[in-house]
């Protein structure tokens, strides 16, 4: 079975066992005049064979990954570091601060140890790293896929 097949029957398990939790949890109390819809151990019997059949198809996928789950890891935590460093402030000089409401306003100095320039290349190399790691992963479509939409979300421009 292919990953993309895998994922997608994934989704459709996780689909039928929400909707079978769904059924349980509806009328599993109920007035004693009310006719009951369903027998609700019945729908327990189904729902613990779906979700043994949902197990045992993340287990498969969760397999195929493995070989690359290095370079997913690598990639989060270089898209942690990107947003980090975009946020970084990198105010620099004299600024004139305070002085509201009547108050005397008074200058400050700012200096800062990693500038915007050197943020920005660093954010440039990390987005070059990215494309990298995200072109050894291999041929596997929808892992293929995520990691590009990824790498294009840290770095519009690549």
């Amino acid at each position: 079975m292919k990953i993309a097949k895998a994922l997608k029957l994934k989704n459709q398990l996780a689909g039928e066992v929400a909707q079978l939790k769904e059924l349980l949890i509806k009328q599993n109390s109920r007035s004693s005049k009310q006719k009951s819809d369903y027998d609700n151990r019945e729908v327990l019997t189904r729902l613990r064979a779906k979700v043994a059949e949902l197990v045992k198809v993340k287990a498969v996928v969760a397999a195929a990954n493995a070989e690359i789950y290095d370079k997913i890891f690598r990639l989060a935590e270089l898209k942690g570091l990107v947003t980090m460093l975009t946020g970084l402030d990198t105010k620099a000089g004299v600024f004139h601060e305070g002085g509201r409401f009547g108050d005397a306003g008074y200058e400050v100095e700012y200096i800062a140890q990693i500038g915007k320039w050197m943020r920005e290349r660093e954010h440039t190399w990390r987005c070059c790293r990215t494309a990298v790691v995200a072109a050894r992963v291999p041929r596997c479509a929808t892992i293929t896929a995520s990691l590009r939409s990824a790498s294009s979300l840290i770095c519009p421009a690549s």
